[in-house]
């Protein structure tokens, strides 16, 4: 939806027609009135997205968004109508080979970008659905493998910046107050 210029902070000027709110509307809308079996039997991700998207398209070439807790509320009311009309008409015609493209395109070769080369190597070739099931099942176990490593990093990364935050805006001594110390509100 950002790529494609759909939502408000897709170039950050405000221009869009939709937000991030109304693609949870849309998800918990259709967790609600779908089936089960709509979500399950010869699942496709990419059949599922081309169908919210179209539904979505549905809901713009209407000018109306209901909102999911307040009835009656029409997300849409105060966004012009013709740029409803405009994202309506790019949203109608994406299909499911629309959606692969993108998936491989642009998500996948994000989800790429810290994978070892012989990973990223799988997908310069995929020509076949078999192919591409192996790139990417070789992408998810990298992760699987590497995921509560990069977690860790993270939490560690943001630990030492909150503890240098914490030790400039302070008026303690330097080191008498530490991340743990300050949420659980004492200080060593």
């Amino acid at each position: 939806m950002k790529t494609g210029r759909l939502t408000e902070n897709a170039d950050n000027s405000g221009s869009g027609t939709l937000n991030n709110y109304h693609i949870k509307t849309l998800m918990l809308w259709v967790c609600e009135l779908k089936t089960r079996s709509w979500w399950t039997d010869s699942f496709s991700f990419t059949t599922i997205c081309a169908d919210l998207l179209r539904l979505l398209s549905q809901w713009l070439n209407q000018g109306y968004c209901p909102h999911y807790f307040i009835a009656g509320c029409n997300l849409l009311d105060h966004y012009d109508r013709t740029n409803q009309i405009l994202a309506a008409e790019q949203l109608s015609g994406i299909d499911q080979r629309e959606v692969i493209e993108w998936f491989i395109g642009d998500y996948l070769q994000k989800c790429c970008q810290r994978c070892p080369l012989n990973i990223l190597q799988l997908f310069d070739d995929v020509g076949t659905c078999e192919q591409l099931q192996t790139a990417v099942s070789a992408l998810v176990d990298y992760r699987l493998r590497t995921v509560l490593y990069d977690s860790w990093l993270a939490f560690i990364s943001a630990m030492v910046d909150m503890s240098t935050s914490l030790s400039y805006t302070t008026n303690t001594p330097r080191g008498s107050l530490s991340v743990r110390s300050y949420f659980c509100g004492s200080k060593n």
